[in-house]
């Protein structure tokens, strides 16, 4: 559902998905004003009101809640991209305490950081990253100089957090809110808009107005959630800081 709604710019998207859900706000409109009376539903607006005042403010901590959880997801892939970038710059320094002065240090992480660039945002592994890890745990193991040995220490912790930030990354790439709450955010939404149609005001051009501005925040809050609930696509994604890796 994702891929497809990348398909256009983000504006573009945020334009067609806000412009259906005022189309269906104004015929859900159309068909209850047609089928009862502004005297029959004016009767429900005393009742209703506080009805529409707990449904709303439970759809709003839903709401709330699952914005808040993936801005926290797309702050911690923001932060963990930097380090995993901090990571590589530690190791190559690392490399220039080793006897070789980091000239296989070097031709190892350059090799890890083309294979990130392409497995960044893709659940697949690359297994040339993989090899790349290895090959710089190899190469920081095998050295048996008695100098070099504080560089070994501080490249193998600097490797087991690289190796840490990947697996977030790729584990990030795979998670997202389950489906089952993406199906109760929609259809909460769909509840709390078609609540709101049974209110009766002399009005009704007024009301439409109303209740279609209500159905166009609640569908861009949704699509801000979505948008930060996958940090590595579309057009806000954490780029990768390997982008221009040789």
């Amino acid at each position: 559902m994702f891929s497809i709604l990348n398909l256009l710019p983000l504006w573009a998207t945020a334009f067609v998905l806000v412009g259906l859900a005022v189309v269906l706000t104004i015929l859900a409109s159309g068909l209850v004003h047609r089928r009862y009376k502004v005297e029959e539903l004016r009767g429900n607006n005393e009742v209703a009101g506080y009805t529409f005042g707990v449904i709303g403010a439970i759809y709003g901590l839903l709401l709330a809640l699952a914005l808040v959880a993936a801005w926290g997801g797309y702050a911690r892939a923001r932060e963990n991209a930097g380090d995993e970038e901090a990571c590589i710059l530690s190791l190559k320094r690392v490399g220039w305490g080793l006897p070789d002065g980091g000239t296989a240090m070097t031709a190892a992480i350059a090799r890890y950081k083309r294979a990130a660039n392409q497995e960044w945002g893709k659940s697949v592994a690359d297994t040339d990253a993989i090899d790349a890890v290895d090959e710089i745990g190899r190469l920081l193991t095998d050295e048996r100089d008695a100098s070099s040995a504080p560089f070994v220490a501080d490249g193998m912790a600097r490797l087991d957090r690289l190796a840490d930030l990947r697996a977030a990354r790729r584990s990030n790439t795979q998670s997202g809110m389950p489906p089952f709450l993406w199906i109760v955010m929609v259809l909460g939404g769909a509840v709390t808009v078609g609540f709101s149609l049974f209110f009766g005001s002399a009005n009704r051009r007024s009301q439409r107005a109303m209740t279609s501005i209500l159905g166009a925040t609640l569908t861009l809050v949704l699509f801000a959630v979505m948008e930060m609930d996958h940090p590595y696509e579309g057009e806000i994604r954490v780029h990768s800081p390997f982008e221009n890796a040789r």
